[in-house]
C-alpha cells in the first residue's frame, strides 16, 4: 500500500510547492488548466498507476476536479480500475 499524491496548478507560472501533501510515496504533478480529467496527462497517469489498497492525497478537491460531476467521474474511473483504500482531500501536514 502506497500513498499517492496529486498536485496541479493552472498555469506554468504558479508554484506547486504551496500544495504540501506531506509524506507521500509517489507524486503526480502538472501545470495546466483543469478543463477535464481527460485533458490532464498526469491525472491519467496517476489513475493508471494507483493499485489496490493505495491512498490518494490531494491538497484540495478543486485541484482534482473542476466540479462535482468531474469529481464523480474521476472517482468512478479510479474505483472501476482499482480500489484505493482512501482518497484524502484534507491538507496533509508533516
Amino acid at each position: 500500500m502506497a500513498i499517492i499524491g496529486y498536485r496541479r496548478v493552472s498555469t506554468i507560472d504558479q508554484n506547486l510547492d504551496r500544495q504540501d501533501l506531506g509524506q507521500v510515496d509517489k507524486t503526480f504533478e502538472e501545470k495546466l488548466s483543469g478543463k477535464s480529467a481527460a485533458d490532464r496527462p498526469a491525472l491519467q497517469e496517476m489513475i493508471e498507476y494507483v493499485r489496490d489498497g493505495d491512498s490518494i492525497v490531494v491538497y484540495s478537491i478543486d485541484r482534482l476536479a473542476r466540479d462535482l460531476r468531474d469529481l464523480q467521474d474521476v472517482i468512478q474511473t479510479i474505483n472501476g480500475k482499482r480500489r484505493p483504500r482512501a482518497i484524502d482531500f484534507s491538507v496533509a501536514f508533516g
